[in-house]
């Protein structure tokens, strides 16, 4: 997995890409998660907490990197819980963690300030789908200085463990009426990007510096085409 100062620079990884934006797409879907930012520090430690609040022991080096990007319910169901009683519990404790300290354990990949600045003065739509909480996108987005690049941004409803993405690329999708699937692209590290951009016919470029893989493992999923190193 890449660190932060092994991460080649966003901007001028997606310059070389310019030219297929240019000529097709102008709505550029963000994930953020693996993407924009890497978040690992502040879900790994949210994740140490809620499992040490419901007694569950795990390894030092348990490895979490799955559980960022999928909604989180649906990775303690997977993972840990069958009971949705703790299951509740569990995401209670997270997002306890999350939200007074998580979420702020974040750092933006080297050149994507650059690169959203330079793309939101151009003549590009820039949004963001995320499974991450409104409220929790919203704050980070803000954090950064970031969030004035974006027309809209989605996050799923942190009461709603049924709010997809698909959910929300299709409500960017409705955003206005020169928004389609063919002149939008999702950008994001995961098959879960990949899935629910797919879902509405729209192809997605996938970046190998995230979570969900590298340059083999994304176009295996069906990316049209993978930022690498």
């Amino acid at each position: 997995m890449r660190t932060i100062s092994q991460t080649p620079s966003a901007y001028s990884i997606f310059v070389r890409l310019n030219h297929l934006m240019n000529t097709v797409y102008r709505n550029l879907i963000f994930d953020l998660d693996g993407t924009i930012s890497d978040s690992r520090p502040g879900i790994y430690n949210a994740l140490k907490y809620a499992l040490h609040k419901m007694n569950v022991a795990i390894a030092d080096d348990y490895d979490f990197t799955g559980f960022i990007g999928p909604p989180i319910f649906e990775c303690f169901k997977q993972h840990f819980f069958s009971n949705g009683n703790d299951i509740e519990k569990a995401v209670y404790h997270f997002r306890k963690y999350y939200s007074e300290k998580g979420w702020s354990e974040n750092e933006m990949y080297n050149g994507m300030y650059e690169l959203l600045a330079d793309l939101s003065k151009k003549d590009f739509k820039l949004f963001v789908a995320t499974n991450k909480p409104q409220v929790f996108t919203d704050l980070i987005l803000r954090h950064f200085g970031i969030n004035d690049f974006f027309k809209l941004v989605k996050g799923v409803d942190i009461d709603n463990h049924h709010h997809t993405k698909s959910e929300l690329i299709k409500e960017i999708l409705e955003y206005d009426e020169g928004i389609n699937n063919e002149n939008s692209v999702m950008i994001g590290d995961s098959k879960w990007d990949i899935f629910a951009a797919d879902y509405h016919a729209v192809k997605t470029i996938g970046v190998s510096w995230g979570f969900g893989g590298d340059k083999k493992v994304l176009e295996s999923y069906g990316a049209l085409t993978v930022v690498d190193s």
